[in-house]
């Protein structure tokens, strides 16, 4: 009877075991296959690239030109607001948060499209940062600015674009309530009048 007993229990363990085995190999197989199609059939919505236009602005937007020639377009950004109580000594740098907020942030490249009021913005750390440069220029010269021949009209471009915006975003330095601008187009040469240095471009004669 005992040998009996041992071997209905021996019986049991096996089939109880064999049970157990072939529930969890099932549960695990079930759930593998469910993440597998579920994570492709419910996939979460990409993040808008706005730096890329849509595929319908690309059709719209097509122009007829040969491989590698460019057809010149008239363009003219939009004249920005100008700060309010702006003082190029006391006007702080504004805050901004250098990551989108959420529990998870892939890095990647960062490209986003930007405001058109938000592309240069003074502040009171421009005279320092404008002394530094101006030094570096006067003591490293020609191997601190270098421009090849077949870049410069897009050089010349980029410096028209970059101080044309800063005349009506910034009042003058010294007399904020004033409507003169820190560079004055009195001349042919903008003038900046916080550090009293004109802005010439080599297209100017």
């Amino acid at each position: 009877m005992e040998t009996l007993t041992q071997l209905a229990n021996q019986f049991y363990v096996r089939e109880l075991v064999g049970i157990l085995l072939f529930a969890s190999t099932t549960s695990w197989v079930i759930n593998t296959l469910l993440r597998i199609f579920g994570a492709r059939s419910i996939k979460r919505p990409r993040t808008p690239d706005l730096e890329k236009p849509s595929i319908q602005a690309q059709r719209t937007k097509q122009i007829d030109r040969k491989q590698g020639e460019w057809i010149p377009q008239d363009f003219k950004r939009p004249d920005p607001v100008a700060y309010p109580n702006w003082d190029v000594h006391t006007s702080q740098p504004k805050p901004y948060r250098p990551f989108r907020y959420g529990p998870k942030y892939f890095i990647t490249m960062g490209l986003r499209s930007m405001k058109w009021d938000e592309w240069i913005e003074l502040d009171n750390h421009y005279p320092r940062y404008h002394a530094d440069k101006a030094r570096r220029i006067k003591e490293r010269e020609k191997k601190c600015v270098m421009v090849a021949p077949e870049a410069m009209d897009g050089v010349i471009e980029l410096l028209e674009e970059l101080q044309s915006p800063a005349a009506p975003i910034s009042p003058c330095a010294t007399h904020p309530s004033s409507a003169k601008p820190p560079w004055a187009s009195t001349t042919s040469s903008p003038e900046n009048l916080s550090t009293s240095r004109s802005v010439r471009s080599p297209r100017t004669p």
